[in-house]
């Protein structure tokens, strides 16, 4: 008999513990922001490639959009200028083809490499970056850094895991992560990233807008929310670059 209460304690135990690993596995991942800031400190770097660009005079208005990054998000979309005074030519890309990153000019006319940490590890993880002009907005540049929504395949049922560059060499394919667009989306959140900084793309009615998070404040009792929308995302032959439900993050390079 006593063995059996034994037995039957344990068991519990054993059940209860596993409950509670469970949980505890539960709230670490929902806390995880690996993969957002991951994003945020490349477009940090695409940033000051494209403040050099914009500084130096190489991407006057009516420049169409480029790429910020070497590996191109489609096909039609040409990498961006390099930087006026860099030495030796390279393209105005975070990094060149290897992963090794490029060089911009500071506003004190002196090259240095693009802003991204020497531990930065390029040839496993980079984003799509693009920078351009809106026309809407007195030709306003802007940044937008994004991840496509995942392509569901047998490899990859839905909702499917995201996939970025640069491409595995032996596939071909850009690298899948483990990682949803609604992962990124919660951990843009709570990495403490501005609202009105990051969002989901819409691709209705010819226009592509990228709809952000906003914010919410509380006044009498009521809830209010705030967000912006940035339309005229870019677009090559008029075919949105950017694909409906992308998630992305925005921003200028002026003053950068």
């Amino acid at each position: 008999m006593n063995l059996l209460v034994f037995a039957t304690l344990l068991i519990g135990i054993i059940g209860i513990y596993g409950q509670v690993l469970t949980v505890q596995a539960a709230r670490i991942a929902a806390q995880q922001t690996g993969l957002a800031s991951t994003m945020t400190i490349w477009h940090h770097a695409a940033m000051s490639m494209a403040a050099s660009i914009v500084d130096t005079k190489q991407f006057p208005i009516g420049t169409p959009p480029c790429s910020l990054t070497f590996t191109l998000p489609v096909a039609g979309l040409a990498t961006c200028p390099q930087p006026a005074g860099v030495i030796p030519p390279e393209t105005g890309t975070v990094t060149d083809g290897a992963g090794v990153i490029n060089s911009v000019i500071s506003k004190s006319g002196n090259q240095e490499p693009v802003r991204l940490p020497a531990s930065f590890s390029t040839n496993l993880y980079q984003f799509y970056s693009i920078l351009y002009r809106d026309p809407a907005t007195n030709k306003q540049p802007y940044v937008i850094t994004f991840v496509q929504p995942p392509v569901v395949s047998a490899i990859n049922p839905a909702p499917g895991f995201i996939q970025i560059p640069p491409p595995d060499p032996g596939t071909g394919r850009d690298r899948l992560t483990s990682f949803t667009l609604s992962d990124l989306l919660r951990q843009l959140k709570i990495s403490g990233a501005q609202g009105y900084s990051y969002g989901t793309v819409s691709n209705v009615g010819g226009t592509s807008t990228l709809i952000t998070a906003g914010s919410q404040y509380i006044e009498s009792g009521a809830v209010f929310k705030i967000g912006f929308r940035f339309g005229n995302l870019p677009t090559i032959a008029g075919v949105p670059v950017l694909n409906d439900g992308a998630v992305a993050l925005i921003s200028s390079p002026l003053g950068f």
